[in-house]
Formats: structure tokens, sequence, C-alpha cells
């Protein structure tokens, strides 16, 4: 799918991963999206996700994701540098280390704002 339709059809938030020139919505049953950078966006372009890409080379991450989101409270979207991990309280303390506002938890399909 391009970027423009994925994000059109997703307006509230989706993980995503870059499959050659498309892009495809991720969708886990268990498991935490933490995002590790802080993004505001009012439109998201395809060099914003080179600027992912390349800051994930250089923290030498194999798997990653990018993490496109709505901050409700302040009506602000964001792409992210996004990872998974299983373990609740770990994505909570990668979360604080990286200042970030909320983790999701895949299950319960929400954003956890801590």
């Amino acid at each position: 799918m391009k970027l423009a339709k994925l994000l059109d059809k997703n307006k509230d938030g989706v993980s995503f991963k870059k499959v050659g020139l498309e892009y495809k919505p991720i969708y886990l049953k268990r498991g935490y999206f933490v995002g590790l950078t802080n993004n505001q966006k009012k439109k998201v372009s395809r060099k914003d996700i080179a600027d992912i890409d390349e800051i994930a080379k250089k923290l030498s991450l194999k798997t990653y994701f990018y993490g496109y989101w709505l901050d409700e409270e302040k009506g602000i979207h964001y792409l992210d540098l996004s990872i998974h991990v299983n373990n609740k309280e770990k994505a909570i303390t990668l979360a604080r280390l990286f200042c970030q506002k909320a983790i999701f938890d895949c299950y319960k399909i929400e954003s956890l704002y801590i």
C-alpha cells in the first residue's frame, strides 16, 4: 500500500513496516510497541521514513517499525521509530528512557499513557 493511502486509512494511528516500495500495517496480538523517537508531524513524507531508517541503522536495529499515532489531548500526529517488546515492565522502562508519553498494548489495542 502507498504511504499516503495507509496513513489516510489509519488517521488515529497505525504501526507499519516497509516491504519493498510499499507499506504494510502490522497487527500483533501480544506485546507492546514502544517509540524511540518523538517526531511531531503535520504531514508524513518518504523523507521522514528515510530519516527513521537512518536512525535505526545508527542504532543497529535489525527489526523495527514505524509508529504513526495521534496524541488526542494535543491533536498532534507523530511518526516514530518503534520496536516491539513482549514484557510490559520493559516496555514502560524503555518508554521512560526515551521520553515517550505512551506505549501501545497490542492485545488491548490501546495506548497506555505512562
